[in-house]
């Protein structure tokens, strides 16, 4: 947690305004950084850091493109995707609802896939998870293995969804995963015909 004493400048000196308090890992503290930084831009504030990390977070330069997204965010995505079974779409908008921060599509996919934010520790079996869910980057139709039709069965028996929902979170065909459900569970046979006597009155 780093600390910073906050002075407006008045023309007779320096006045006390406020201490802000953030961690620049958490994504509760984005508000306060935006805050803090404004503050710190003003020439009518005076932004004092507590600690020498404080010192390199208000001098380090500010990054190019999309701000970096917090720890707390990467781990929320990873864990919506897996244990609660959200698509991409969903998850857009579960990140915008938790966080008021508008994520593109592509952005989230990169993160699914494990090419970006991959420094994120505490969830490297989520991450497994995560990309046996998504489809390969290539041109190529997807390979449906084994354990891909293993999982597809305890998310159907254990979380009781369905065939096209599951189909959804893997981009796959529904009739693919239908029919794997149906080869774990064993076809249905259909009923023989039953002849039917009709006896002639007398």
């Amino acid at each position: 947690m780093l600390a910073f004493k906050v002075f407006n400048v008045t023309d007779t000196g320096l006045v006390h305004d406020q201490t802000i308090e953030l961690d620049p890992a958490s994504s509760k503290s984005i508000s306060k950084t935006k805050e803090l930084l404004e503050l710190h831009k003003s020439k009518k504030s005076y932004v004092y850091p507590q600690q020498v990390e404080g010192v390199e977070f208000l001098l380090k330069p500010k990054p190019r493109g999309r701000t970096r997204l917090s720890d707390d965010i990467i781990v929320f995505i990873h864990k919506q995707f897996i244990e609660a079974g959200q698509s991409p779409i969903q998850l857009l908008y579960k990140v915008y609802q938790e966080f008021e921060l508008r994520l593109t599509t592509q952005l989230l996919q990169s993160i699914l896939a494990q090419e970006k934010y991959t420094e994120v520790e505490g969830i490297d079996e989520l991450r497994k998870q995560a990309l046996a869910r998504i489809p390969k980057k290539t041109g190529r139709k997807k390979k449906i293995t084994d354990e891909m039709k293993e999982e597809w069965y305890r998310m159907h028996e254990e979380q009781g969804m369905s065939g096209n929902k599951i189909s959804k979170i893997y981009n796959v065909s529904s009739v693919s995963v239908n029919t794997a459900l149906r080869e774990r569970n064993g076809y249905r046979s259909k009923p023989e015909p039953v002849a039917i006597l009709v006896s002639k009155p007398e």
